[in-house]
């Protein structure tokens, strides 16, 4: 991994985004020592899934376990946190038809709580890429080009710095080309009127939902 980095412009990502895979999150820490490496939630609520749901006998109760499980990962911060976990502890860690799946959650994903819960993970700046499904079509769009899995390393560089550059250059075309574009009722709020063609479609989108209609430009 280090003798590729050095084949491409080095520079160390804020974040990565990886499966629960071990050796390779190691890699990565000693590697990109300052980067953050978060856990995909998708890959980890399928994992629960996968593990979990045979100790529900009923659909109800399992989409409460979900829910409990999820409030959990998405607590605002670390004394939320715990105040969910013994929830989970309490309903699941007690209950000797559930200690395994609790041991499971114990065992498995509470010692990597900071690579995937948001009271950790929201002290970065991730801009929501807490799942790898991006990535993965960034790596069947790098593996249909490579065509094949022997090739020299100096060609898998240099196939993804042009993969790169190609991508970059689209994404930038088509966010000049929605700068072009106003939705009419931003026109109607005078405090945006300074963002009016500086940003995206979905940035002027998501600035409007959030922007009360009585705002008063200072």
């Amino acid at each position: 991994m280090k003798l590729f980095w050095c084949c491409v412009e080095p520079f160390d990502p804020s974040i990565i985004a990886i499966d629960r895979d071990l050796a390779l999150k190691g890699a990565l820490e000693t590697i990109f020592d300052s980067s953050t490496i978060i856990i995909c939630r998708w890959y980890i609520n399928k994992n629960v899934l996968a593990k979990c749901k045979k100790y529900f006998l009923i659909d109800d109760d399992w989409n409460e376990f979900m829910v409990k499980w999820n409030r959990c990962m998405n607590s605002f911060n670390e004394e939320e946190w715990e105040r969910n976990w013994s929830v989970l502890r309490d309903d699941y860690g007690l209950n000797a038809r559930y200690l395994p799946l609790f041991a499971y959650l114990e065992l498995t994903w509470l010692p990597l709580k900071e690579h995937f819960a948001y009271p950790w993970i929201n002290k970065y700046l991730h801009l929501g890429a807490i799942n790898i499904s991006r990535v993965e079509g960034a790596h069947n769009k790098l593996k249909r080009r490579l065509k094949v899995s022997t090739s020299h390393l100096d060609k898998v560089a240099n196939l993804v710095k042009s993969i790169v550059e190609v991508d970059a250059s689209e994404f930038k075309a088509r966010l000049e080309d929605q700068k072009l574009k106003v939705i009419t009722e931003v026109e109607k709020r005078g405090i945006m009127t300074r963002i009016i063609r500086r940003v995206s479609l979905y940035a002027l989108s998501e600035a409007l939902e959030q922007t009360p209609s009585n705002t008063i430009l200072i």
